[in-house]
C-alpha cells in the first residue's frame, strides 16, 4: 500500500554507491598531489575488493571541464562531479571513460551537453546512471545523449528547463526512470516522449504545466508511476491516459483542474495510487472511479466538491467491491452525505472527512467498514453523534471529533470499539460525560477532552481506560472534580487541567498515578495545595510558574492540537510540554527568598 507522503506518493529511489575506503594507488595519489589540484579536489576512492573505483572531482573554480582535469586517472567506474563552477564540456573529456556505469554532475553550472556540435557524453556506453541535477540547463536539444544505449536512470531535477524538443530523448531505449521535476516546462508536445518507450517511472513536478498535446503520453505501455503534480494544469482532455494500462501511481495534486472528464482513467484498471487534492474540483462524476478496480488509494482533498454521488463508490466494471482501503475527502463543501454513500467500500482502512460542513453523520454511514482503522471527522457542523454510528467499526484505532459543536456524547456510543488507542474530542460544546461513556476502551492511550464546557469530573468517568498516557482536560469549566477521578489510571503520564475552576485538590487526588511525569493546573482557583498532593510522584517537568503568568509559546501546548487542515486547527498531541502550576503560596515563598538573596 502506498504512503502519501508531504505533497507526494512515491520517492524516486536511485541506487545508492557502494561504501567506500579510500585504497587508491600510490602513484595516483602522488600524481594528484603534483597537480595543480588540492587533493580534496580531486579524489580517487575504490571498494574494499578494488573492483569498484569512484573518482570524484569537487570545488573547482573553472569554466570549462577538460581532459587535463582527469590526467592523473585513467579508468574509474562511477563519477562524480560536484559542486563547481563548469558551464560547459569539452567534447573529448570523457574518452577515456568508456566503462563508466554511473554519472554524478549535480550543483554546477552546466546549460549544455554539446561542444562544437559534438555530444559530450557519446563514448559512454555502458552509463545507467545520470544525474545532472541543480544545473543552469534551459533547453533540452536533440543529440544531447546518443549512444547511452544502457542508461536507465536520467534525473535533471532542479534546472531552468523550459523546453524539451522532440528527439532531444531519442537513443535512450533502456530508460526507466526520468525525473525533470523543479523546472519551467510548461507546455509537453507530442513526439517529446516517443523514443523512452520504456520508462516506468515520470516526474514533471512543480513544473508551469499548463496544457499539452493529448497524445503526449502514447506508447508508454511500461509507464507505472506519473508525477504531474505542483503544476497549474487546468484540463486534462479524456484520452490523455490512455495508453497506461500499467499506471499504479498518478499524481495530479496541486493543479488548477476544475473538471475532470467522465472517463478520463478508464484505461487505468491497475491504478493503485490517485491523488486529486488541492485543485478547484467542483464535482466528481458518478463513473469517474468505476475503471479503477486495483485503486488502494484515493486523495481528493481540498477541492470544491459539493456532492459526493452515492453512484461514485458503487461497483466498478468488472461488478466487484471496490478494493480502495484509503479515501481522503477532508476540506470539501459536502455539506451532507447519504446513508449508503460508502456501503461498497468494505475494505476501507482510513477516511478523512474533516471540514466538509457536515451538519448531520446517519448511524448507517460506516456500516461497511469493518476494518477501518482512522476515522477523521474533525472542524465540522456536528451537533450530535449517532450512538450506533461505530458499532460496525471493531478495528478502530483513531478517531477524531474535535472542532464541531458537540453537546452530548451517548453512553454506548464507543461500546464497539474496544481497540481504540486516540480519542479526540476537544472544541466542542460537551457539558457532561456520561458515566461509564469510556467502559471497555481498555487500549485507550490519548483522550482529548479540552476546550468544552465540562463542569465536574466524577469517580467513574474514566474508570474503563486503564491504560490512558496522556488526558487533556484544560479550558473547561470545570469547578469540582472527584478524588477518585483518576483512580486506577497506573499508566497516566500527562495531565493538563489549566484553565479551569478548580478550586482545591485532594491529597489522594494522583495516589495512583506513579507514572506521572506533568500536571498542569495552572490558571485555576486553587490558593493552596495539601502538603503531601505529589507525595509518591517523580514530577519531571518541575519548573515553577505563578498562576497568573501569561499564555507564553511554550506553555500553550494543548492535548491535541498539532497541525491545520485547511486553517483549521486538527487533533494531534503537542510537540512542547507546558509548564506546571505552583501555588500562589509557593510563589510568595519563593520570592520572599529571593529578596532574602539580594539583601
Amino acid at each position: 500500500m502506498y504512503e502519501l507522503r508531504p505533497f507526494a506518493a512515491v520517492i524516486l529511489t536511485v541506487v545508492s554507491l557502494l561504501s567506500y575506503d579510500v585504497t587508491a594507488d600510490d602513484k595516483i595519489s602522488a600524481c594528484i598531489q603534483r597537480s595543480a589540484y588540492d587533493p580534496e579536489q580531486i579524489q580517487l576512492t575504490t571498494a574494499g575488493n578494488g573492483t569498484t573505483s569512484l573518482l570524484t572531482i569537487s570545488d573547482l573554480h573553472e569554466s570549462t571541464l577538460r581532459n587535463h582535469v582527469f590526467n592523473c586517472v585513467s579508468n574509474v567506474d562511477e563519477l562524480t562531479i560536484i559542486n563547481n563552477e563548469f558551464s560547459a564540456i569539452d567534447k573529448d573529456v570523457f574518452a577515456k571513460y568508456q566503462h563508466l556505469t554511473s554519472l554524478n554532475m549535480t550543483q554546477n553550472a552546466f546549460n549544455t551537453l554539446l561542444d562544437d556540435g559534438k555530444p559530450v557524453l557519446r563514448t559512454l556506453k555502458q552509463l545507467l546512471r545520470l544525474d545532472l541535477s541543480y544545473n543552469q540547463f534551459r533547453v533540452i536539444l536533440p543529440g544531447s545523449f546518443p549512444a547511452l544505449t544502457n542508461l536507465t536512470q536520467l534525473m535533471l531535477t532542479n534546472n531552468q528547463i523550459e523546453s524539451i524538443q522532440s528527439g532531444a530523448l531519442e537513443g535512450l531505449q533502456a530508460l526507466e526512470v526520468l525525473d525533470l521535476s523543479r523546472n519551467k516546462i510548461n507546455y509537453l508536445q507530442f513526439g517529446v516522449l516517443r523514443h523512452v518507450k520504456g520508462l516506468k517511472f515520470v516526474s514533471f513536478r512543480g513544473n508551469q504545466l499548463v496544457n499539452f498535446n493529448r497524445r503526449v503520453f502514447h506508447g508508454l505501455r511500461q509507464l507505472e508511476e506519473l508525477d504531474l503534480s505542483a503544476n497549474r494544469i487546468v484540463i486534462l482532455q479524456e484520452s490523455i491516459f490512455e495508453s497506461l494500462i500499467n499506471l499504479k501511481v498518478l499524481l495530479l495534486n496541486d493543479n488548477a483542474l476544475e473538471i475532470l472528464p467522465d472517463r478520463l482513467f478508464n484505461s487505468l484498471e491497475k491504478l493503485e495510487y490517485l491523488s486529486i487534492a488541492n485543485n478547484q474540483i467542483k464535482s466528481l462524476p458518478e463513473n469517474l472511479f468505476s475503471t479503477l478496480t486495483s485503486v488502494k488509494f484515493i486523495n481528493a482533498q481540498s477541492n470544491k466538491v459539493s456532492i459526493v454521488s452515492v453512484e461514485l463508490f458503487k461497483y466498478n466494471i468488472k461488478l466487484e467491491e471496490v478494493s480502495l482501503e484509503e479515501l481522503s475527502l477532508n476540506c470539501n463543501p459536502v455539506g451532507q452525505l447519504e446513508s449508503s454513500t460508502f456501503e461498497n467500500l468494505h475494505s476501507l482502512k482510513v477516511l478523512d472527512m474533516t471540514d466538509m460542513d457536515l451538519r448531520v453523520v446517519t448511524k448507517d454511514l460506516f456500516k461497511s467498514q469493518s476494518h477501518l482503522n482512522i476515522l477523521r471527522l474533525g472542524s465540522n457542523l456536528l451537533h450530535e453523534i449517532p450512538e450506533d454510528i461505530f458499532s460496525s467499526n471493531v478495528e478502530l484505532q483513531y478517531l477524531s471529533l474535535e472542532n464541531n459543536k458537540i453537546i452530548n456524547l451517548s453512553r454506548k456510543l464507543f461500546k464497539n470499539t474496544s481497540n481504540l488507542s486516540s480519542l479526540y474530542i476537544h472544541d466542542n460544546d460537551l457539558e457532561k460525560l456520561e458515566d461509564g461513556i469510556f467502559d471497555g476502551l481498555d487500549k485507550l492511550t490519548v483522550l482529548a477532552l479540552q476546550n468544552n464546557r465540562l463542569f465536574e469530573i466524577n469517580d467513574l468517568v474514566f474508570s474503563g481506560v486503564s491504560s490512558l498516557e496522556r488526558i487533556g482536560l484544560h479550558s473547561n469549566s470545570i469547578y469540582k472534580m472527584s478524588e477518585k477521578a483518576f483512580r486506577g489510571l497506573l499508566l497516566l503520564k500527562v495531565i493538563h487541567l489549566y484553565d479551569n475552576r478548580i478550586k482545591e485538590i485532594s491529597p489522594n487526588q494522583f495516589e495512583d498515578n506513579l507514572l506521572l511525569e506533568e500536571i498542569v493546573l495552572r490558571d485555576n482557583l486553587i490558593d493552596e495545595l495539601p502538603q503531601n498532593t505529589f507525595r509518591s510522584l517523580s514530577i519531571k517537568n518541575n519548573r515553577q510558574e505563578s498562576r497568573k503568568a501569561e499564555n507564553s509559546p511554550e506553555s500553550s501546548g494543548a492535548v491535541g492540537r498539532l497541525g491545520t487542515c485547511c486553517g483549521k486547527m486538527v487533533a494531534g498531541w503537542p510537540l512542547r510540554a507546558v509548564k506546571p502550576y505552583q501555588t500562589r503560596q509557593h510563589q510568595q515563598t519563593l520570592e520572599k527568598k529571593k529578596l532574602d538573596l539580594e539583601e
